[in-house]
């Protein structure tokens, strides 16, 4: 496997997304659970059955394949396949998503998102 810093070219169409926002102080905690995508959405789904929709900066992240691959998180984490346990560091989006992202149309009725900045 070779790795760059170039953004991966796959399909965005079931991630969140959000233009680069720098945001400091945005990955001071950790999301653990399995990596779902389910209904054309990315989500984690904690050992409390919550599930967490992950929101990635733009450029970020995107499926090639049945590979969730991400070269610009905050903690090492490079391709995971569905049903895989991962971990993200960042922070709980309180309010929900914003104007400025992207939410796919599957993830609409969730309630939790999670903020996944780039390195």
């Amino acid at each position: 496997m070779v790795l760059t810093s170039c953004a991966p070219q796959g399909d965005v169409s079931e991630l969140a997304i959000q233009p680069p926002s720098g945001g400091e102080g945005a990955d001071s905690a950790l999301l653990d659970g399995v990596l779902r995508r389910d209904s054309g959405c990315t989500y984690i789904e904690r050992d409390t059955g919550e599930r967490v929709v992950l929101v990635f900066q733009e450029g970020d992240a995107s499926w090639l394949d049945d590979n969730l691959v991400v070269t610009g998180a905050a903690i090492d984490v490079v391709s995971a396949t569905e049903g895989e346990h991962i971990m993200f560091a960042g922070s709980a989006l309180p309010g929900g998503p914003t104007d400025e992202m992207t939410v796919p149309d599957g993830c609409r009725d969730f309630t939790e998102f999670w903020n996944v900045p780039s390195e």
